[in-house]
C-alpha cells in the first residue's frame, strides 16, 4: 500500500496468510489434498512467529515500524492471528490511526465489522470517505483528495464499502456456492433502514431491513430452490 507509515512486514504476514487460505480452499476444489498438510504447517508457522515477535501490547508492529498500522492489525483480525484477548487493543487501534488508502481502508472496516462494531465500521467509512460521496461526480478517488496530482477521480479499487455494505451492513453473505445457500445477517449500526439486492446465480435476492420504534422488521425474498439462514442483529437486546 501507499502512504505513511506502511508496516510492510506485518502486512506481508497478513497478505501471506490469506493467500494459504486462498490455496488451502482451492486445493479443496480441485481435489489436491495432499497439498493441504504442507499449507497447514506454514500458517501454523506465520501463525506463531507472528504472535512471538510482533505483538506489542498495544497493537502488532514490526521493528522497523514506529506506528501501529491500521491496515496491518486489521489483517491481523481478519486472518484470525489475533486472539480474542488482544480484540480490544486493536480496536482501538483501528479507530486511532487513519494511515490505509481508500484501497486498503476496506480491510480495516471489514476487520471492525467482523468484530461485531457496526457502529465503529460506519462511523470510520463516513469519515473517511466523507469527501468523496459529497463530491458531485458519482465516482470514488485513488487517493483520499484530487488535491494529490497523482490522484484519478475514478477508481476501482476505492469500492471496497460497497461490497462491506451490502455483505455486513444488509448482511447477506454465500454460504455455498452461487447462494444455493445464504446467510442474512444485518449489521445495521445506527441506521435506521437498509434495502439491498444482490443477483445470484440463483435468482435476485433482496433484503430490506427495518428499525422503528420498539419493532424490527427484516423481510427477505428468496429465490425458488435457495435456502436463507436469517437472523436479527444481536445488537439490539432480546426479541
Amino acid at each position: 500500500d501507499w502512504g505513511e507509515h506502511v508496516d510492510m512486514p506485518l502486512i506481508d504476514n497478513g497478505w501471506l496468510h490469506l493467500a494459504l487460505d486462498g490455496a488451502i480452499r482451492l486445493a479443496e476444489l480441485a481435489g489436491a489434498l495432499m497439498d493441504i498438510p504442507g499449507y497447514d504447517a506454514r500458517q501454523e508457522r506465520l501463525v506463531a512467529g507472528v504472535r512471538t515477535h510482533l505483538w506489542r501490547g498495544e497493537g502488532y508492529r514490526s521493528v522497523e515500524a514506529k506506528h501501529y498500522d491500521d491496515r496491518g492489525n486489521a489483517l491481523m483480525i481478519l486472518t484470525g492471528i489475533a486472539t480474542p484477548d488482544q480484540h480490544g487493543a486493536i480496536t482501538a487501534v483501528l479507530m486511532s490511526s487513519r494511515f490505509s488508502s481508500p484501497y486498503m481502508e476496506k480491510y480495516v472496516l471489514e476487520a471492525l465489522f467482523s468484530l461485531g462494531h457496526d457502529k465503529l465500521a460506519l462511523q470510520r467509512m463516513q469519515e473517511r470517505f466523507a469527501t468523496m460521496v459529497n463530491d458531485w461526480r458519482s465516482t470514488l478517488y485513488e487517493f483520499w483528495s484530487l488535491d494529490n496530482p497523482w490522484s484519478s477521480a475514478n477508481h476501482a479499487w476505492s469500492g471496497g464499502p460497497l461490497t462491506l455494505l451490502s455483505q455486513f451492513v444488509a448482511g447477506v453473505a454465500p454460504l455455498e456456492p452461487g447462494f444455493r445457500r445464504f446467510s442474512v445477517r444485518p449489521q445495521p449500526g445506527h441506521l435506521r433502514r437498509v434495502e439491498a439486492m444482490i443477483p445470484a446465480a440463483v435468482g435476485e435476492i433482496t433484503v430490506r431491513f427495518t428499525h422503528a420504534q420498539n419493532e424490527l422488521i427484516l423481510e427477505i425474498d428468496v429465490p425458488a430452490g435457495a435456502i436463507a439462514e436469517a437472523e436479527l442483529p444481536v445488537s439490539f437486546g432480546a426479541l
